[in-house]
């Protein structure tokens, strides 16, 4: 090609094999996202130190990040072409669920998994609904 020919080529993607495979498929948000409500190992290591009687020094639960705010965080060179593929209404669902997980930190931990596991059920509703 020379210097005068302009190549019209489509930009590779940024995002991984996974993100785009997900978005093909049909999911409002990144497949990723699953993973910022992954608080299982939270749970089972404060059930584990409570039956074997030691200290639990895991801390509190931490709260959810709001999506465009994490994927900015972890991620700033593909977050860009992330919140384009992303479904707006979808981010803003994703991010309100965040905002009551995170007003209820301390029901949630007394309540145990099966209560913060509510709000997992929610956010893959959000993540997978049909677009």
């Amino acid at each position: 090609m020379s210097l005068e020919e302009v190549d019209d080529s489509p930009e590779p993607s940024k995002l991984n094999l996974a993100e785009q495979a997900g978005f093909a498929r049909g999911a409002k948000l990144t497949e990723d996202s699953f993973n910022l409500w992954h608080f299982s190992f939270w749970f089972q290591c404060k059930a584990d130190c409570a039956r074997l009687g030691i200290p639990f020094t895991l801390g509190k639960l931490k709260p959810v990040e709001h999506y465009e705010a994490h994927y900015r965080r972890v991620n700033p060179g593909s977050a860009d072409e992330l919140m384009k593929r992303s479904d707006l209404l979808a981010v803003a669902a994703f991010d309100s669920l965040a905002d009551e997980f995170n007003e209820h930190l301390d029901e949630i931990e007394n309540g145990g998994e099966e209560e913060a596991m509510k709000y997992v059920s929610r956010a893959i509703e959000i993540i997978y609904s049909k677009r």
